[in-house]
């Protein structure tokens, strides 16, 4: 709402009433929303949707690398924000990556991940240090991937397990069988880490009749945890979790 378009078209409808929807109420570019909306009408955060049974729990597996981050001059990003210096970032994590993938496989060896990277660079290598950590079906993709269709097609039909993405499946990709979400992408926008581990809160799609039809939070949340899917695991080695708040 604080692009330029959207402010002309305010502007112009000078004396309408204005209702704002969005899934992440804090802004990268620190701008403040009050500058175009007089009050919060609703919230509903991801806690509030974990505890009511509609979303699944999640759960922070820290992985211990030495990535040092210190000092990482920060820049702004293609979307307005500014964030850390992911050429930068990805010379650090680089030499981390074959450890990563084989506390991954450790960790995760039986689940559906999507993981997220700085850099194509760093994707296209964390899938080859997952392969020769065991991961026998490993992907990446890119918005410059000619074959991205296809990789997320294959994704989606299970063919592959782990599929790695820079800059790319971070808003609106569902995939309701994803139950582990690995962030190598370090960030200081808490709006984006959430928008990452959002990829994984959905409950599968099996359940929504049962979820629908239940009686109460307790009920659906029973639901989730009798299914094969009752939390997504969130494969941490930059820690973020103790940086930002999800909820």
């Amino acid at each position: 709402v604080a692009a330029q378009s959207y402010v002309t078209v305010l502007n112009h409808f000078d004396c309408a009433r204005v209702v704002g929807v969005t899934a992440t109420a804090d802004r990268g570019d620190k701008q403040s929303l009050g500058r175009f909306f007089d009050r919060i009408a609703m919230e509903y955060g991801m806690l509030q949707a974990i505890n009511d049974g509609w979303l699944v729990r999640v759960e922070v597996q820290p992985i211990s690398v030495s990535i040092d981050l210190n000092n990482v001059k920060t820049k702004r990003n293609y979307d307005g924000d500014t964030d850390l210096d992911m050429k930068e970032v990805s010379h650090r994590i680089e030499p981390c990556l074959g450890e990563i993938a084989a506390e991954m496989w450790k960790h995760a060896a039986d689940r559906r991940i999507l993981g997220f990277a700085p850099s194509v660079e760093i994707a296209q290598k964390a899938v080859e240090a997952c392969r020769r950590a065991g991961f026998t079906a490993a992907d990446w993709v890119s918005g410059d991937d000619a074959r991205r269709a296809q990789k997320v097609a294959a994704y989606r039909q299970g063919k592959i397990q782990v599929i790695f993405c820079a800059q790319l499946l971070i808003e609106g990709f569902d995939q309701d069988d994803v139950d582990a979400i690995a962030v190598l992408r370090p960030t200081t926008v808490r709006a984006l880490y959430q928008q990452c581990i959002g990829r994984g809160t959905r409950p599968l799609n099996s359940l929504l009749p049962q979820l629908n039809a239940a009686a109460d939070a307790t009920e659906r949340r029973a639901i989730i945890a009798a299914s094969a899917k009752p939390s997504v695991l969130v494969l941490d080695p930059l820690w973020l979790h103790e940086k930002h708040d999800l909820a």
